[in-house]
């Protein structure tokens, strides 16, 4: 259950269709959610809801809902084979069939997942063959498609010019950084310009959308376009579209933070104005409005979906037509290496033709430099010199990085090279 009124009159409106006329009692199915227990947790949200129906099926035991009075609006329990517990109950075992339960999980950034269990009790047979499977030739997977924005690079192009010798801007102390000082100095994206139309997404919500969700657009649209996947209409032809997966690394961005920050800080001003002495109503109100505004706009319908770090693949999926599986991996700095792991067990799997990869860290919030630096000092002098004895720190950096692979008909290694080297016009003479 997703907890809102449309979300679950929805869901129980599916239900309602997937249980024929004849073929249901009264109450015969117990509906449950687990926010109920223990509150809402999320992308954990749907992890919770397995673990409460695992340990319902161990125990035999049917958990109640709890603080359920009357169902909503648009849901008649009375007309329908479910019912909701209010006092635990047995859940009894029909001779011949196993206790079978459902479990929903619903992500806002429309990333869904339903799986279905089923009670196992000694003297029951074992279903799984234990005998090891064999695997087939590991299909090869060609790179087809690079798109890439790394601070002030701002395509495949620039970047690859810049790796392979170019000349190119310097390392800029990070600016602003919340009176922290000295700034640490780096690559960071200054500026993210786009065309009004570019992608189907309305202006002011891209505005308020966080720049990682802008970044990796961006870069995916230059990866499929590098591939020559895109129409005229700027989408995947709907076959390929079908077969093509989305697989998106991405470490949190601390701006989803600001929303709390201001409504925590909000509860504490009333305190702050009464021990400095600020009296008048109109002058506190002012004085609200302009501390709460420096630490974040207010929470609208477009700044909670544009800071939502899980709707970055789903974005993806929606704007160029993709229907396979679209979601993101979490891994701290690894991210796009999981994301990458992620694409090619599924490609390699047969589930998908082609995957769209991407990675994308805006690294410059003060409070994320700041942090690491703390663990692994950053480079006082803005030079990187990996695997060097010399090194004296890394440099920090954002950007988004995208590739689109496709599944290859040799499994020869030097294929798998030969693609590696000629992922871009510009870097394949060189590389090869």
């Amino acid at each position: 259950a997703t907890g809102t009124p449309i979300g679950d009159r929805t869901e129980y409106g599916s239900l309602r269709e997937l249980w024929h006329e004849e073929r249901w009692r009264g109450g015969q199915c117990v509906l449950g959610a687990v926010k109920a227990n223990v509150g809402h947790l999320l992308t954990g949200a749907g992890a919770a809801g397995v673990l409460k129906t695992v340990l319902a099926l161990d125990h035999g035991a049917l958990a109640p809902t709890p603080n359920f009075e009357t169902a909503a609006d648009g849901i008649d329990l009375g007309q329908g084979p479910f019912r909701v517990l209010s006092e635990p109950a047995e859940w009894p075992r029909r001779e011949g069939r196993p206790r079978r339960a459902a479990v929903s999980g619903f992500g806002f950034g429309g990333t869904n997942a339903h799986v279905l269990l089923e009670g196992w009790q000694d003297g029951d047979p074992v279903l799984v063959d234990p005998s090891p499977v064999e695997r087939g030739a590991t299909p090869a997977i060609d790179i087809v498609g690079v798109g890439a924005h790394l601070g002030p690079w701002t395509d495949r192009e620039s970047f690859a010019e810049r790796v392979l010798g170019g000349e190119g801007p310097e390392v800029a102390p990070k600016r602003p950084f919340g009176g922290q000082s000295p700034p640490p100095a780096g690559w960071f994206i200054e500026r993210l310009e786009l065309a009004l139309g570019r992608f189907r997404v309305p202006p002011r919500e891209l505005l308020e959308s966080l720049p990682q969700q802008v970044c990796m657009l961006s870069v995916a649209r230059e990866a499929l376009d590098d591939a020559g996947l895109l129409g005229a209409d700027g989408r995947l032809d709907a076959q390929v579209g079908l077969s093509t997966g989305v697989f998106v690394g991405a470490v949190l961005d601390l701006a989803t933070t600001d929303f709390h920050l201001r409504w925590a800080l909000e509860s504490r001003l009333t305190a702050l104005f009464g021990e400095a002495g600020v009296r008048d109503a109109d002058q506190r109100d002012r004085l609200r409005e302009e501390v709460l505004s420096a630490l974040s706009p207010p929470l609208d319908a477009n700044r909670t979906v544009g800071a939502l770090g899980g709707i970055v693949a789903s974005r993806v999926a929606r704007e160029f037509g993709i229907g396979g599986p679209a979601y993101v991996l979490s891994a701290e700095e690894t991210s796009g290496l999981v994301a990458l792991e992620a694409a090619m067990r599924a490609l390699e799997a047969g589930r998908i033709e082609v995957a769209v990869v991407g990675a994308v860290d805006i690294l410059g919030d003060p409070r994320s430099l700041l942090s690491v630096d703390r663990l692994v000092p950053w480079s006082p002098d803005g030079r990187a010199l990996p695997f060097r004895c010399e090194t004296t720190g890394a440099v920090p950096g954002e950007g988004a990085v995208a590739l689109v692979l496709r599944r290859g008909e040799s499994t020869d290694a030097y294929a798998r090279l030969r693609a590696v080297a000629t992922v871009t016009g510009a870097m394949g003479p060189r590389l090869q």
